[in-house]
């Protein structure tokens, strides 16, 4: 509920409201009634009582009260206009005056709540950014990685390329070491058989002969086995380096895969982060602007209160003023001397009836306007 529903008062910027006075149907109603009433008593007996007459007339009373009876009837029941100002106790303006201020301390309760609730969300974005940025600094290290990666497959391939190199100059030398070989299944290893069949000459050129194809021989087989060695460790070399390559392959595959799945839950969170961040701020801003504006009406409400206070005041002293005057002509009404019975020689005449009438009811009829 409002409050100025609740207090009564009119809307905020709207001037006070006042006793509207009747209009042009009123007052037409009004002069017709009076040329009735004064039709009704020129219809009435033209003979006065004396002055020696005790007491009132009833033929006059009784429908001058009844005409009076009626008037009060017809402006207090259909055309009376309420108005809009309620003329309150003290006790109920201190009552409604507390309860707006107890509206404004419980309002100035709420935008502390949502003060600290504001500052809370600030430190969970900066969280949530710091987080965001710890994962994007990861995600530049895997990207480093990948690079790192990729360029391994270009050191592999020259190794590959080192290796054939050396591949083509192992079979070079066993293309050299091929030629020897039939020598060595001609002598068998056994190089003292020449010794004894030919002379000495003979024997030393065969001798040296013999040493230098036993050393070439022991070279080229020193060198096959050398060769087999180099070429078993390469091949196994090269088996080892393409078992890493396969495995670092898969664990290549593995990380770009992981990487994706990271940023799109970051992505997606930073999205839902986002939205309901800015759903919140919009939620506290309304909440905040209603609560500004119950505020700014509970201010104006007692400003109001405040004014009709010192109107009541006014109003009150205004009432004991004119009920000291009143009190006043009511004690000089009865100390006043009674005035002198009129004889019946001093009976007014006809017209001055009917004016004095007319213009009593003229007077009853201003104070009723008024």
């Amino acid at each position: 509920m409002d409050v100025n529903e609740e207090v009564g008062l009119p809307e905020f910027g709207a001037p006070l409201p006042a006793m509207t006075m009747p209009d042009q149907g009123v007052t037409f109603f009004f002069t017709l009634f009076l040329g009735g009433l004064k039709d009704f008593l020129s219809s009435l007996a033209e003979e006065w009582f004396g002055a020696t007459h005790p007491g009132v007339g009833w033929e006059l009373t009784l429908p001058a009260a009844l005409i009076l009876f009626c008037v009060i009837f017809l402006w207090r029941t259909i055309l009376a206009i309420k108005s809009r100002i309620y003329l309150l106790t003290e006790t109920q303006l201190n009552a409604k005056i507390a309860r707006l201020s107890k509206k404004k301390c419980d309002t100035m309760i709420k935008l502390s709540e949502m003060e600290i609730r504001l500052k809370d969300y600030d430190a969970r974005v900066q969280r949530l950014r710091a987080y965001l940025q710890s994962s994007q600094e990861e995600s530049q290290e895997l990207e480093d990685m990948k690079k790192q990666w990729d360029i391994r497959p270009a050191e592999i391939e020259a190794f590959h390329l080192r290796l054939q190199e050396r591949d083509e100059r192992i079979q070079k030398l066993k293309a050299v070491v091929r030629p020897m070989e039939p020598l060595k299944e001609h002598h068998g290893g056994d190089a003292r058989i020449p010794y004894a069949t030919n002379t000495q000459s003979t024997n030393i050129k065969i001798d040296e002969k013999s040493e230098i194809k036993v050393t070439e021989m022991r070279d080229a087989a020193l060198i096959k086995t050398t060769l087999e060695e180099v070429n078993r460790g390469l091949q196994d070399k090269n088996w080892q380096l393409e078992e890493n390559n396969a495995s670092l392959h898969q664990k290549l595959h593995i990380t770009e895969k992981k990487y994706r799945q990271m940023l799109n839950k970051l992505t997606k969170a930073l999205i839902q982060g986002k939205h309901a961040e800015n759903q919140h701020i919009d939620t506290l801003q309304d909440k905040i602007q209603t609560i500004s504006i119950k505020a700014s009406a509970a201010e104006h409400a007692l400003a109001m209160e405040k004014n009709e206070v010192a109107l009541l005041r006014q109003r009150i002293v205004q009432l004991t003023s004119e009920k000291l005057k009143i009190d006043e002509s009511v004690f000089l009404t009865k100390t006043t001397p009674k005035p002198l019975k009129t004889t019946k020689t001093n009976k007014p005449s006809l017209k001055t009836c009917k004016v004095l009438k007319a213009f009593k009811a003229l007077i009853i009829f201003n104070k009723m306007k008024k």
